[in-house]
């Protein structure tokens, strides 16, 4: 119904296209200064008409001066699991998907049901029905979702395009490394900063302080910038237009020329800025979403009600004293600054947005008072209220400092340790819209430097338990049900203890060279699923047979989606070149690390 774009007449025009014997609907509409393309399609059966359609349908795209949308019944499925009940044929899916790559199309992803078409006896079923549409359609309408709706009587679900903008609150504030090409910018952190004259004699608070104040300033700052960055744009685009109207009509001097030149390096800047900004950045009630979400994850983060098992056995290495003591000795203001330069650019140390490289890029006047909210943190052990929230291992902390006691760590560094985990609240981002802060007990903070150490110092104790138990001879390196239990008994205790445990719903068993029988009684103890003899392994395929044409259709897929879309793209030879040799060295690579490909896949490839 072309009413339903809700757009002034003069601004669409409908009509109807008989194609191949088959009724095609087009409507064009322009919205936000840009034309878009609507065309609704039936597809026929028979593979040959399809081709012709496909063939039909990629002339009028590369013709139309626009974006595009095409939606319908295309009565053909892409992949394997958009079908049920029935036989896949690859090789016209294989066509067309190479319609939609070479087309420069997207295929929107339909939420609400997986099939849009079922059979009568519903043992039958297929997604038949979808929209593709242009890059352009998704940058124009970054919202934009497809919804399958209920059938009731029809074998279709009607499916619905539509552009939903929900607000889940307020987004946090977040530092771009863009922002330091912006001149001034420089010059306005340093004066602010300078200007600030808090008393607070802990040097963390004194910190948080002003950085939350220089927030509000740089956002207003960036705001008027951004108003004059877009005006400016627009000017030189409409400048640049003017000077190609004079080309255009032969009128062509050194001075246009070198102004052209100059508005064309002008507008590369500002587009680059915007860039920068992306590189580094389908719902119900957003509020409703951000609730549950919090709940979730303050059940799982919070303290265990039960007591855990504790550690009774002596761990063989321990830390000598000197090491200990080495580890409490006083942090040098030169090893804070060192620490800070170790770290990434991009990285951001906590909720309030700021990047490392801004810490580097303004550390003449900001490190004294870094340093002196470290050096406040290794005086009291803690952080201050406020301080140490974060956006999220599920590692029990008494268990974790139980592991650290019986490593040898001296109570001093345990209180470190303490207070980075202990005094710890998170904040959950739903669509970068933090939900409210809960402390959490269980659990290692995501972008702690110190984390990966402190979970391999709790592993390891699991590593010891083994070793004990292969000592005393519960668990031997043969197959039998007596080891099989030994190993389950382990797991279970160190599940007790730290509360890490095996995801049973994901783990498969598989046994080489043991009967069936034995396999089957193995997982049933376990409580796990059986691994088939064709598995994945680091993207290679196990077990399978790869002499076969059709072992290699995936890897065939996935060379010729990446590479496709450059045909609708503005590649120099150069850019295609440096394209292709990037996807096929690192597209089949694992494949033909390992397998021998056919002369047949090598030609397709």
């Amino acid at each position: 119904d072309y009413n339903s774009l809700k757009l002034p007449p003069s601004l669409y025009d409908f009509y109807l296209t008989v194609v191949l014997s088959l009724l095609i609907c087009q409507a064009r509409a322009t919205i936000s200064n840009v034309k878009i393309l609507l065309v609704s399609i039936y597809a026929p059966q028979q593979l040959a008409y399809k081709r012709d359609l496909w063939e039909y349908m990629s002339t009028l795209i590369g013709r139309w001066n626009g974006e595009v949308i095409l939606m319908g019944d295309f009565n053909k499925v892409r992949f394997r699991d958009e079908r049920r009940g029935s036989v896949f044929n690859q090789s016209s899916a294989r066509v067309f998907n190479h319609f939609i790559s070479t087309s420069g199309l997207v295929d929107v992803k339909l939420e609400g049901f997986s099939f849009t078409w079922s059979h009568p006896s519903a043992t039958k079923m297929r997604k038949l029905d979808r929209f593709l549409v242009s890059e352009g359609v998704v940058s124009l309408f970054p919202s934009i979702m497809a919804i399958c709706l209920d059938r009731h009587l029809s074998d279709h679900r009607p499916i619905l395009l539509r552009d939903v903008q929900l607000d889940f609150g307020h987004v946090p504030f977040r530092f771009y490394n863009s922002w330091f090409s912006f001149d001034g910018f420089d010059e306005m952190v340093e004066q602010t900063w300078q200007s600030f004259s808090h008393s607070d004699r802990n040097g963390m608070i004194r910190l948080k302080k002003k950085l939350q104040d220089l927030k509000s300033i740089i956002r207003q700052w960036l705001k008027d910038k951004r108003i004059l960055l877009s005006s400016s744009k627009q000017a030189i685009k409409d400048e640049l237009c003017d000077i190609d109207k004079e080309l255009d009509l032969g009128v062509v001097t050194d001075t246009s020329l070198a102004r052209r030149l100059e508005l064309k390096g002008q507008l590369q800047d500002i587009q680059e800025k915007e860039i920068a900004d992306f590189i580094q950045k389908s719902k119900n009630d957003p509020q409703a979403v951000k609730e549950a979400f919090h709940n979730h994850f303050e059940t799982r983060f919070k303290e265990p009600t039960s007591s855990s098992l504790k550690i009774n056995f002596p761990f063989p290495n321990r830390l000598s004293q000197d090491q200990a003591n080495e580890l409490e000795r006083i942090v040098s203001r030169d090893e804070i600054r060192m620490a800070v330069w170790n770290c990434g650019n991009n990285k951001s140390p906590g909720p309030d947005g700021y990047t490392f490289e801004f810490f580097k890029k303004y550390w003449g006047f900001i490190g004294l008072d870094f340093c002196e909210a470290v050096e406040h943190f290794f005086v009291h052990g803690a952080f201050s209220k406020g301080c140490n929230s974060s956006f999220i291992a599920l590692i029990p902390k008494d268990y974790l400092f139980d592991v650290l006691e019986a490593f040898g760590f001296d109570l001093t560094w345990c209180q470190w340790i303490r207070g980075t985990c202990c005094f710890t609240k998170a904040s959950i981002l739903v669509n970068e819209s933090p939900s409210n802060e809960f402390h959490f007990h269980c659990g290692l903070k995501q972008g702690n430097p110190l984390a990966p150490f402190l979970f391999i110092l709790v592993m390891e104790s699991l590593h010891l338990s083994f070793s004990r138990v292969v000592e005393v001879g519960i668990f031997k390196g043969e197959w039998s049900s007596e080891n099989l239990r030994g190993i389950i008994y382990v797991l279970k205790c160190f599940f007790l203890a730290s509360g890490l445990q095996i995801n049973i719903h994901k783990s498969q068993l598989l046994g080489v060279g043991v009967p069936r029988s034995d396999i089957e009684t193995a997982a049933s103890s376990i409580g796990c699923s059986i691994m088939g003899n064709q598995f994945r392994y680091l993207g290679v395929m196990v077990g399978g047979n790869m002499s076969c044409h059709k072992a290699w259709a995936d890897v065939v897929f996935k060379l010729r989606s990446r590479v496709s879309k450059w045909k609708a793209k503005t590649l120099c030879i150069g850019g295609r070149l440096t394209l292709l040799k990037s996807v096929l060295g690192a597209s089949p690579l694992y494949n033909m690390s390992t397998f021998k490909a056919s002369k047949g896949v090598l030609k397709e490839m």
